[in-house]
């Protein structure tokens, strides 16, 4: 099998877990990332709503952290607990970080597609919740921190996001992407695949 339809395959079981639904053939990788980007905007504004919490839209700058308003503060801190227990379990258990099928080109690439699953079920609630109290001591980055640990602790988000990780890349005798068996091809920017590399399980 082709590394490209090997990765598109990874691709679209990743957006059918984010979608809960099965993705049909049809849709294009790109209608598929258009899908994605309406249903994100969808959530932020009815989490927002749902909580009472102005909502203008995602807008941050790592450069001026507090220029952000509190909600935009309060989801970029929780979308970093999360790719930081994406890289841990993905280097704990021998994943390659930077191996991206959704994201490339970043030493991060394999975190951010993992995180992504989750983000919109897991650490965007917590963020608009918190961002909604009022009359609060603590910074808010420092009350989504303490949320979101004890969420991914209750929710056993280290377990369930390895099983999903192996899920999505498949393993023999499932029903499931296969890849990583025996020789496997390299990326090449110019020729496309090219023979070589291994995958040592």
């Amino acid at each position: 099998m082709a590394y490209a339809t090997q990765r598109d395959k990874v691709v679209r079981a990743m957006y059918a877990i984010r979608f809960s639904e099965i993705i049909p053939a049809e849709k294009t990788v790109a209608q598929i990332r258009g899908m994605e980007g309406v249903r994100v905007r969808n959530i932020y504004q009815n989490l927002a709503k749902q909580h009472g919490v102005s909502w203008h839209g995602r807008a941050y700058n790592t450069g001026n952290w507090a220029g952000s308003d509190t909600i935009n503060r309060a989801i970029s801190s929780a979308t970093a607990c999360l790719h930081g227990l994406a890289h841990s379990v993905l280097v704990a258990t021998g994943f390659i970080p930077s191996l991206g099928f959704v994201h490339t080109g970043d030493a991060r690439s394999f975190v951010f597609d993992m995180a992504d699953i989750f983000k919109a079920s897991v650490v965007l609630p917590i963020a608009i919740e918190e961002a909604a109290k009022s009359g609060q001591t603590k910074p808010i980055e420092t009350r989504v921190r303490v949320s979101c640990r004890e969420a991914f602790r209750k929710g056993q988000m280290a377990a369930r996001m390895y099983s999903t990780t192996c899920a999505v890349l498949g393993s023999p005798g499932k029903d499931a992407v296969v890849l990583g068996t025996g020789e496997l091809a390299l990326w090449d920017p110019t020729l496309g695949s090219v023979p070589g590399g291994k995958q040592y399980r």
